[in-house]
């Protein structure tokens, strides 16, 4: 099917085209009027190849009836669905306006102030989304669309989760996209919201630079930086950014998914915060220490992380029992096999009536209380008194 054919005929009954407005990868969009309510409508249909694809058409009816039920003053409003010479559409809101992408191609460096309203904005519809259970995964400043009353709609709700399957397999249908991927989109990952965090710190920093902050010859070689290389500094290509803005930009570039910010809400508080002078919170602080400061960064982040697994050990408290006591629970005694405390749900047993020496649940030899000897068994301390000695349990 020629997809120009189209243009002047009435498409499923009830949609005259009139001309097309954009063309993808994956579809093209044209304007249309309902003949049924009498509206202006955008008509997106998908090229013939994906159209021939029962899997891909299986998704994509999936996500656009998910799409349909957002219903929220910054996502463009999908109407109807369905299949029609040979194809499958989406019906949704026309709007008049230049996108995101246009902004920045024609003015970039945005100001401050113009960043924040429209990134907050677009974060307002992602939390929205993502509390229904959608996620995106396909932000990017082209999706987004501006209107005259100041008003910033995310479109493609409705397809992304479903092309982000099929682009993955065409490199050359991911070059344009390719920039805005998160590293774990980049790396065939399962995403969920904070993938879409990532997109949108892509778009900050493009707003704010001018920039993207990865590019390359292939889709193959900007994932590649995606997943591993940092992004330049904001500050040094726009001196008028603050420091806070910059930091909230860097955590939500994050590598890693748990270093950014836990919902697209938390993200937009801050950008509201430090837009109005505030600092950024230490969170934003450590993530972005890592993300820029290089593999003593890294390996301290993940010190830091492994010390909070292995808490210190607990003193055994004056007056307690005893734990040569049969049955007692001993988390301060410590095993003569292999150098550790007992786990304080583990059960010690008396090995003699004299010695108090206590056994370790996970070992064959019994341990002393509060920790044994450094010198040979048998062997005498400093005072000519004997030392405990370290006993097999009696039978």
């Amino acid at each position: 099917m020629a997809m120009d054919s189209l243009i002047g005929e009435l498409f499923d009954n009830r949609y005259r085209i009139e001309r097309r407005i954009g063309t993808g990868g994956m579809a093209d969009v044209f304007l249309a009027r309902d003949e049924t309510l009498g509206r202006r409508v955008a008509i997106k249909i998908l090229a013939e190849r994906y159209a021939q694809d029962d899997a891909f058409l299986e998704r994509f009816r999936r996500e656009a009836t998910a799409a349909a039920g957002l219903s929220h003053p910054n996502i463009v409003s999908v109407y109807d669905r369905g299949q029609a010479s040979g194809t499958s559409y989406i019906a949704m809101e026309y709007l008049n306006g230049p996108t995101l992408k246009d902004e920045i191609t024609s003015r970039a460096p945005l100001p401050e102030a113009e960043v924040v309203n429209w990134a907050t904005q677009a974060l307002d519809a992602l939390e929205f989304a993502h509390r229904q259970g959608v996620v995106h995964r396909d932000i990017k400043p082209h999706n987004m669309v501006l209107t005259d009353e100041g008003r910033l709609k995310v479109t493609d709700f409705g397809i992304a989760r479903a092309a982000n399957v099929a682009q993955m397999t065409e490199v050359g249908s991911i070059v344009g996209t390719a920039q805005y991927l998160s590293p774990e989109q980049a790396r065939g990952l399962d995403v969920g919201p904070q993938s879409d965090l990532y997109s949108m710190g892509i778009v900050l920093y493009e707003m704010l630079t001018g920039e993207l902050p990865f590019n390359g010859d292939s889709a193959v070689e900007i994932a590649m930086k995606q997943v591993s290389d940092p992004p330049p500094s904001i500050r040094k290509k726009n001196r008028l950014v603050s420091e806070g803005l910059e930091q909230v930009v860097m955590r939500a570039l994050s590598k890693d998914p748990a270093l950014r910010h836990r919902s697209a809400r938390q993200m937009a508080e801050e950008l509201r915060r430090v837009s109005r002078g505030g600092a950024a919170s230490s969170d934003t602080q450590m993530a972005t220490r890592i993300l820029t400061g290089g593999a003593e960064a890294v390996q301290a982040y993940t010190g830091a992380q492994t010390s909070v697994l292995q808490p210190p050990a607990r003193r055994r408290p004056r007056g307690s029992s005893r734990p040569g006591r049969a049955g007692a629970r001993s988390p301060g005694s410590w095993c003569s096999s292999c150098s550790s405390r007992a786990p304080p749900s583990a059960t010690w047993s008396t090995s003699s009536s004299r010695g108090r020496a206590s056994r370790c649940p996970s070992s064959a030899e019994a341990a002393t209380t509060p920790r044994p000897s450094s010198r040979p068994s048998g062997s005498r301390g400093s005072a000519g008194t004997s030392s405990r000695t370290l006993t097999r349990r009696a039978r």
